[in-house]
């Protein structure tokens, strides 16, 4: 647990080049177009929906969003030195760079590609602000998918 809250994503990085290879990701997004499709087939059939409600719904439905396994861009963790000597300095070196990567972001852009659940999470979000779905690759595994 601490390896994974301090350099999630380097662990993520070597989970997916090992479990989840990029035919799972296009397959992810297969299945979810598809229920994509079938959802705003059953909007379109919806009775007791207005028309104008109808048509925000299916423009949502447009615009949502999906993050399937892994991010597009992988966190840099060059500046991180380990050492096998000391597990401990190690986490407090750890600790400190993923601090100061937080601080970097101060005053900055937000970055609207950044994952905030690493791959190897065994779970699953709609981000509601930004009409989002994420699936990282550790949900994606059987026996839960």
């Amino acid at each position: 647990r601490a390896l994974d809250s301090a350099i999630g994503f380097a662990l993520g990085q070597l989970y997916v080049a090992r479990y989840f290879p990029p035919s799972s990701r296009e397959r992810t997004q297969a299945i979810f177009d598809q229920v994509r499709g079938t959802f705003r087939d059953r909007i379109r059939l919806l009775g007791w929906m207005s028309e104008t409600t109808r048509a925000h719904a299916l423009e949502k439905l447009d615009r949502l969003g999906t993050r399937i396994g892994y991010p597009d861009r992988w966190r840099d963790y060059s500046g991180l030195m380990i050492d096998r000597s000391s597990y401990v300095a190690n986490v407090h070196r750890a600790q400190a760079h993923a601090l100061a990567y937080d601080l970097a972001k101060i005053g900055q852009p937000v970055d609207p590609e950044e994952w905030f659940m690493t791959p190897q999470t065994v779970n699953a979000y709609y981000h509601p602000s930004k009409n989002e779905m994420v699936f990282p690759a550790g949900i994606l595994q059987p026996s839960l998918f």
